[in-house]
């Protein structure tokens, strides 16, 4: 549960998503996110199973949780759940897990009782005993949570490593937050996705990959700083990247313990 929890952080973190959901069903651990400007949608799941997060809850205050789970990183520390019985109104679903409508087409709630994650309660024993919780945040507390629509990804690839490090390199002396991509001729010959940076005059140009398969159509812009933070975990995780051509970014990351999809839309310039 600690590897869970400090990996989930430390991804979440470099997205600037400041509340996750996290919903365990039978030890099928999913989560969700969004950052306060809707401009990054996370959604994601835990690769093996973990009863311990079953139910729905949240995690705010990823700032405080981080300086805890640093301070109990010892094997023989514990992180344990408290749970507590709480009054929640559910939204019906049928069979299919569709909300069920009322004859005015509004959906319908129950009240109920569930066997809640009230904390997380992080011990140590030795040197000496000591002691943090942390409270999570209850279902009917969380915030709004988005899934961004499906969408075809026309270019799709795993970035290098090199690309990744150069990327960062022209972002540090470049005056621009947005880029764009176009697909044109390669180095090798072949289409490469070359990434464009900056105000006219002063733009940079990188090949960001090459032999890609796909086109894009139209030109979209999006947050560099933002992307680029989430390119940087690549060094620790297995890192994808997808691009649309209505607009819509993803950056897929898998650290061994969960996935991670984060979709990014259009900047409006």
């Amino acid at each position: 549960m600690r590897d869970i929890l400090r990996d989930l952080v430390k991804i979440v973190r470099a997205a600037d998503i400041g509340t996750v959901k996290i919903t365990g069903e039978e030890g099928k651990v999913t989560f969700q996110g969004v950052d306060d400007g809707r401009t990054i949608i996370l959604k994601g799941n835990v690769l093996a199973e973990d009863e311990s997060f079953d139910g729905v809850s949240g995690i705010g205050n990823l700032d405080r949780l981080a300086s805890i789970l640093n301070l109990y990183q010892d094997p023989a520390d514990v992180v344990t759940v408290a749970r507590k019985a709480r009054k929640v109104r559910i939204e019906k679903k049928d069979a299919d897990g569709n909300p069920i409508l009322d004859s005015a087409g509004t959906p319908e709630f129950e009240e109920t009782e569930e066997d809640a994650i009230e904390k997380f309660v992080f011990s140590k024993a030795k040197p000496f005993k000591m002691e943090n919780n942390f409270r999570v945040i209850a279902r009917n507390l969380i915030p709004q949570q988005f899934s961004p629509k499906a969408v075809d990804y026309a270019v799709e690839f795993t970035p290098t490593a090199a690309a990744i490090e150069y990327l960062d390199k022209m972002v540090s002396v470049s005056n621009g937050d947005v880029f764009s991509v176009k697909i044109q001729e390669g180095s090798n010959g072949n289409d490469s996705l070359f990434i464009n940076l900056g105000e006219v005059g002063n733009e940079s140009t990188i090949e960001f990959h090459q032999d890609v398969s796909g086109l894009l159509k139209n030109t979209w812009s999006w947050d560099i700083n933002q992307v680029n933070k989430l390119l940087k975990l690549a060094s620790n995780a297995t890192l994808s990247i997808g691009f649309s051509d209505r607009g819509m970014l993803k950056i897929t990351i898998e650290t061994g313990i969960a996935q991670y999809e984060f979709t990014i839309p259009p900047r409006q310039q």
